[in-house]
């Protein structure tokens, strides 16, 4: 059985990505990821702490920031 594309990942929602497939996705280093998430405009989703060593981000908070990138920001 053949692992998910991390692109695929993405259209579950609830679906948690590692540290690598997030890397994958954004094509962001380490350290770029956690500098964004402390962006004040556009920050990056932080993730969620599932154990003292594990932490995962849910796949429909990146997807989303993800398009936002995309599209910009929201006109007002």
């Amino acid at each position: 059985m053949r692992a998910p594309q991390p692109a695929s990942l993405l259209d579950t929602p609830q679906a948690l990505l590692t540290l690598t497939t997030v890397k994958q996705l954004t094509g962001f280093s380490k350290t770029t990821i956690y500098r964004r998430m402390e962006d004040e405009e556009h920050p990056f989703p932080r993730p969620k702490r599932l154990s003292k060593s594990c932490v995962r981000w849910p796949a429909g908070a990146v997807k989303q920031w993800l398009q936002e990138a995309i599209d910009g920001p929201p006109s007002t």
